[in-house]
C-alpha cells in the first residue's frame, strides 16, 4: 500500500463536497479550524452552488472540483466536506493517476466509504474519519483532535472495554471497511472490497434491523466474511424496528452470521455516526487484539 506523507504546518489542504451540499458558514468555520492547525485551506470552486437541491453541485462540477484537487501539486490532503449520497455518481469518472505518482490523504466517512474502497483497489491508503461539517461541534472535539494527530503522524491505538459478544483472539491484516451500506453497494462493481486476510470495519446509521441483517447476509453470500483476519464493529446508530420487529440485536446478527469462523470479533469500537468517531488509516497493516480485559486496534506499519 502507498502511504501519503503526513502533514506539516504550512501545507495546503482542500475542502470539496463529492456528495451532499454544505452550508457556507459551516465550511468557513471548518476552514478556520484547519488554519489554526497551521494549514492553508483551498475550497473547491463549486462548493456552494445551488445547482441541485440535494447534491453540492451537478455531477460534472463535483467531479471537476475533486479532479482539480487531485491534480494540484500544492494540495497535500483532500477533506470531503460531508457524506449523505452522491460520491458513487462521479467515482468512475475520476482519474487517480496523479495520486499514484504523488499521493495525498483523502479524508471522510459515511458516503465517502465508496471513495476509500476505490483507493483500496489502487493500493493507496486514506483516512476514515470525521469531516468538516462536524468539525466545530462540541461533541466532536475528541474526534477532531484524533484526526489532527493522525494527519500529523501522531496516531494512537484504539482501545475499548470488553463486551460479552466479542470473540477472543488476535489477527493481523490490512485495515479496511467503513459504512456497511456502501460496502454492500460496491458488490459487483470494480470497487468491491477484497476482504481476504483483512481486518474489516463495519458501521452504519439510520437503518432497520432487518436491513442490517440483509446486508450482512449479502456480504456473506458474496464471500466477504469467510477469510477475515478480524472483524471490528463500530457504531450502529439509530437502528430501528420496522412495522414488525426483527427481534435480533446487531451484535446477535453479527455473531450468528460469523459463527462458523474463528477470527476475532470486537464490538463497540468508536468508529461511525456518533461520538467519538476516531480515525483509522484505510489499508494500513494493523493488529486486532481481543481479550477478556478489552480490545485494541493498533496500526503497525505501511506495507
Amino acid at each position: 500500500m502507498i502511504r501519503p506523507p503526513y502533514l506539516t504546518k504550512g501545507n495546503t489542504v482542500a475542502i470539496i463536497a463529492p456528495a451532499r451540499k454544505l452550508d457556507e458558514e459551516v465550511a468557513l468555520k471548518a476552514k478556520s479550524m484547519l488554519e489554526s492547525w497551521g494549514l492553508h485551506v483551498k475550497f473547491g470552486k463549486h462548493l456552494f452552488t445551488k445547482e441541485h437541491s440535494y447534491l453540492s453541485a451537478n455531477d460534472a462540477n463535483r467531479k471537476a472540483d475533486f479532479q482539480e484537487m487531485i491534480e494540484d501539486e500544492n494540495v497535500h490532503a483532500i477533506f470531503c466536506a460531508r457524506g449523505g449520497y452522491g460520491s458513487t455518481r462521479i467515482l468512475d469518472q475520476l482519474d487517480f493517476g496523479k495520486l499514484l505518482k504523488k499521493p495525498k490523504w483523502i479524508i471522510g466517512f459515511s458516503d465517502i466509504t465508496s471513495i476509500h474502497l476505490k483507493l483500496q483497489t489502487l493500493g493507496i491508503e486514506s483516512i476514515h474519519g470525521t469531516m468538516p461539517i462536524l468539525f466545530t461541534s462540541d461533541e466532536q472535539k475528541m474526534s477532531v483532535a484524533a484526526l489532527q494527530a493522525l494527519l500529523f503522524g501522531k496516531g494512537e491505538a484504539m482501545e475499548v472495554a470488553h463486551d460479552n459478544f466479542n470473540r477472543i483472539g488476535e489477527g493481523e491484516g490490512n485495515l479496511v471497511g467503513g459504512n456497511l451500506s456502501l460496502l454492500v453497494d460496491s458488490l459487483g462493481t470494480a470497487s468491491a472490497l477484497d476482504t481476504k486476510n483483512k481486518i474489516l470495519v463495519i458501521e452504519d446509521v439510520g437503518e432497520y434491523f432487518y436491513k442490517i441483517d440483509r446486508m450482512l447476509v449479502q456480504l456473506k453470500r458474496a464471500d466477504k466474511l469467510a477469510e477475515l483476519a478480524g472483524l471490528v464493529v463500530g457504531h450502529f446508530t439509530d437502528i430501528t424496528e420496522s412495522t414488525l420487529a426483527f427481534g435480533e440485536s446487531v451484535k446477535e446478527m453479527v455473531r450468528f452470521h460469523t459463527q462458523e469462523y474463528s477470527y476475532p470479533i470486537a464490538f463497540n469500537f468508536p468508529i461511525g455516526h456518533q461520538q467519538p468517531n476516531l480515525p483509522f488509516i484505510q489499508g494500513a497493516l494493523a493488529k486486532l487484539s481481543v481479550t477478556t480485559q478489552g480490545s485494541s486496534l493498533l496500526t503497525l506499519k505501511s506495507e
